[in-house]
């Protein structure tokens, strides 16, 4: 049992979710893939920015191994701010605003610095914590309209 996802019987619900997304930046800033993919339940899905799908926590840490041995070495994941809502007392929606620094460029992509952009979470609380069952990253693309 991860002691990071443990319940804690100090803190209530919703705290104990933001405690989560919390750490989940703290392993992206450390570059801890293991450690961050611990949060996600083995069944999890994960749709990237691009809309490719993760299915699985095997498949969502190797594919974040890759990034984080790449363009997301140096990177730098800032929460802005976050928002739950309790579907029932074991089911939570957490929306997660964040910034990035540092992404490395890509061909064809033309990436801001900072990048923005949204998590959408779906979490389900275990035995031994809350585990993200599905999550969808969005960049928050600035339009002007004219």
């Amino acid at each position: 049992m991860n002691p990071a996802i443990a319940l804690d019987t100090k803190l209530d619900t919703k705290a104990e979710i933001e405690f989560v997304l919390s750490s989940l930046i703290d392993c992206w800033n450390r570059h801890d893939v293991p450690a961050l993919c611990a949060y996600f339940a083995e069944d999890a899905d994960f749709v990237n920015v691009l809309g490719a799908r993760m299915q699985g926590r095997t498949m969502i840490e190797a594919q974040h191994k890759r990034l984080h041995e790449t363009i997301f070495r140096r990177t730098v994941l800032t929460q802005v701010a976050t928002t739950v809502r309790f579907v029932r007392g074991d089911v939570a929606v957490a929306h997660m605003q964040w910034e990035m620094t540092g992404a490395e460029a890509v061909p064809g992509w033309n990436v801001p610095d900072p990048r923005r952009g949204i998590f959408s979470y779906i979490l389900v609380r275990h035995d031994d914590g809350w585990r993200i069952t599905a999550a969808h990253n969005t960049d928050t693309v600035p339009l002007v309209l004219q």
